[in-house]
């Protein structure tokens, strides 16, 4: 059994069907069962067995860089509405991908991610709004 992470993670749903937890997959069990840290016990235990699991999924590539968005807006629709988000810079992902951080309140400012049935456009500086 290996020990080193293992770039995987377990996803773990509550009653609605809606995530709610993503848990490090720490080793590889015996025959193939991912096995994640049970903090009650102090243990390594297969994932399966927490209730709520869901499924797999490959952990996102690590954060390399922010870059600057002086002037770049973000326009979103989602259930007949829509908005406009100031953004105030982007963060890059080991792999090139690039996630626009929307500014909250003064220089304070969070990740911005679409969620289904969101549709979103990134509007360059000077660009007029939809």
């Amino acid at each position: 059994m290996t020990t080193s992470p293992t770039g995987w993670l377990a996803v773990y749903w509550n009653d609605r069907q809606l995530p709610t937890a993503w848990l490090p997959v720490e080793a590889w069990g015996r025959d193939g069962e991912p096995l994640v840290v049970d903090t009650k016990l102090g243990n390594l235990v297969n994932a399966r067995s927490i209730r709520g699991f869901a499924e797999l999924e490959k952990e996102p590539e690590p954060f390399i860089a922010a870059l600057p968005a002086a002037g770049w807006r973000l326009h979103w629709e989602a259930d007949g509405e829509s908005g406009i988000h100031e953004l105030m810079g982007f963060a890059v992902r080991a792999d090139g991908e690039a996630i626009p951080i929307r500014q909250i309140d003064g220089d304070r400012g969070e990740a911005f991610g679409a969620c289904d049935g969101e549709a979103v456009r990134l509007l360059e500086p000077g660009e007029d709004t939809p």
